[in-house]
């Protein structure tokens, strides 16, 4: 029996609103509009998707078990045109992918629409790491081997967490950051690490940036394709190799990239 879905809010004093949801079973999709009250307060409130596991008969009773299944965070606040601006990004001549168990250089700045640097700006950072299913391995690489990339497939489970940033009195932060040393499990190779800004200004408006950053060794990736016949004895033949950025990264060719050859029997 497919769960019973409810989304739920709670907008001030007033308790906890549920909301039914009608969702379609085979996609897991549904469409929802709903009415901020009128008396709701001033700030953040959370909007949660719960899924009801029911104990026995129709409905919902009080003892069902409710699980989480997603949130969102909404401000509420009299509409006002823009007067605040963040820039969040890799820094800059800093390297747009992480390495296994390292860090990525972030530059992160508050500021009103006319350039005045806002300090002591509470921006929350919530990051994921997505990995994929099956690593890939190299048995004749030179590089070390990356005893983390290796395991059995369908283990990748996601890890996320967030955490709240400080700007400094210019308004500005550079730090090295890196997911916690309690995430659920290390940075591998070929992760993707999303991290997402999210900061409300002095008149509760809120602010939003995200950066995908990969994790790999390099910005760029290479790639050797042998022909068929390059496994007969004495027979001479000529790879492709073709260098890119990483994928995350754009995916251009690189041009006029020198790459060393190894030719291992």
């Amino acid at each position: 029996t497919p769960p019973r879905l409810r989304i739920s809010a709670r907008w001030g004093d007033g308790g906890e609103t549920l909301l039914d949801v009608n969702y379609e079973p085979s996609s897991g999709s549904f469409s929802l509009s709903t009415a901020v009250p009128a008396g709701a307060q001033y700030g953040e409130h959370r909007v949660s998707l719960l899924a009801f596991v029911r104990r026995g008969g129709p409905g919902f009773a009080p003892g069902d078990n409710r699980r989480l299944l997603d949130s969102v965070t909404l401000a509420v606040a009299d509409p006002r045109p823009p007067t605040v601006a963040m820039d969040a990004s890799v820094a800059a001549g800093a390297m747009r992918v992480v390495p296994p168990g390292g860090s990525v250089s972030l530059s992160l700045a508050t500021r009103t629409l006319s350039g005045v640097p806002l300090g002591g700006a509470r921006v929350t950072l919530r990051w994921r790491v997505d990995g994929r299913p099956t690593p890939l391995t190299c048995s004749y690489c030179l590089l070390p081997r990356d005893e983390a990339a290796e395991g059995e497939e369908g283990e990748e489970l996601p890890s996320s967490g967030e955490e709240v940033l400080v700007t400094g009195g210019d308004g500005s932060l550079a730090a090295e950051w890196s997911p916690p040393p309690n995430a659920s499990r290390p940075l591998k190779l070929g992760d993707s690490l999303h991290l997402s800004f999210e900061w409300v200004g002095p008149t509760r408006e809120v602010v939003s940036r995200s950066l995908a950053v990969p994790v790999a060794l390099s910005e760029r990736t290479v790639r050797l394709e042998p022909p068929s016949h390059s496994e007969l004895p004495s027979v001479p033949f000529t790879p492709r190799l073709t260098v890119r950025r990483h994928e995350a990264l754009g995916g251009e060719p690189v041009a006029g990239a020198t790459v060393a050859l190894a030719l291992f029997q």
